[in-house]
């Protein structure tokens, strides 16, 4: 059985490199005043030039990839492929999961999987890795058998997002009032969780400190000290390149583990609300 692999830009990293995986990409509307462009991710709309948006007083909304991109990009699939496995965005992150669970009914489980595993980033191209080796292993995928994988890695694994730069997230409403103001006068580095959605949970003046609080936040939702580290990936996206470094070494060290670090990025489609100038961490304990 030929299987191929379908991921939206929010849900996985660089995967369109690999064999028999496919990407739609989300939408990025930008609003110049009453001048409005929607762009396609990384299709007409590079990173830096997505960052350059941000950076300035544009207003930027994301929302799911078109739906008649999405249908056309799977009967294209079905020309070469017997079974096609989705591995969307998170659902309490964008309406993409929803969406593709609906053409579901239309294609039939017998050909159209669907995983729910919030995948983000490099969470989605980790999860590919689990579930070809599971099929290699077991010679067959039904969609019970994807559930129960799905379920193991939502369990075991988190994500902290440490914003340096409140503006997105207050232009966008997502931190308000006087919260906002005291964030950004006293340019405080807001910790964030990602468990499927993006929650705040702490904030502090110093950036080393922040991922001390953030491994704390991450260690308390997978227990990665006691179960051990599967995977981990440092995604840093700070203004300054040496601070990048500096830090992502920093994380090395406080996690003292032989597992390599997977570098990426977070999605456009979440830079797009937290600003760019941020410093995140993924960890998926055994």
């Amino acid at each position: 059985m030929k299987i191929a692999y379908l991921f939206d830009s929010g849900s996985s990293y660089k995967i369109q490199d690999q064999d028999d995986c496919f990407v739609v990409p989300m939408t990025i509307e930008i609003q110049n005043g009453q001048e409005s462009q929607i762009y396609l991710d990384s299709v007409n709309i590079t990173r830096s030039e997505l960052e350059k948006v941000l950076n300035s007083s544009a207003v930027v909304k994301t929302s799911q990839p078109p739906l008649g991109h999405i249908i056309e990009t799977i009967d294209n699939i079905y020309k070469q492929y017997d079974l096609i496995i989705a591995i969307p965005f998170s659902e309490h992150l964008s309406s993409t999961f929803n969406t593709i669970l609906g053409l579901q009914k239309e294609y039939g489980k017998d050909k159209f999987l669907v995983a729910n595993t919030n995948a983000m980033s490099i969470t989605g191209n980790w999860f590919l890795d689990d579930l070809k080796e599971y099929i290699a292993k077991n010679k067959t995928i039904n969609q019970e058998q994807l559930n129960e994988l799905a379920a193991k890695v939502r369990k075991n694994q988190c994500g902290v997002v440490i914003v340096a730069n409140t503006k997105r997230l207050i232009a966008g409403g997502r931190l308000k009032g006087i919260k906002g103001l005291i964030a950004k006068a006293f340019k405080f580095k807001l910790i964030i969780k990602y468990k499927g959605s993006l929650n705040f949970k702490d904030k502090s003046i110093n950036t080393k400190e922040a991922i001390d609080k953030a491994l704390a936040v991450l260690d308390a939702d997978c227990d990665y000290s006691n179960k051990g580290i599967k995977r981990f990936s440092v995604l840093a996206n700070l203004e300054n390149d040496n601070d990048n470094i500096d830090l992502s070494n920093y994380v090395v060290e406080k996690l003292n583990t032989l597992v390599k670090n997977e570098k990426a990025l977070l999605p456009d489609c979440v830079i797009a609300h937290t600003g760019p100038n941020t410093f995140s961490i993924l960890i998926e304990s055994n």
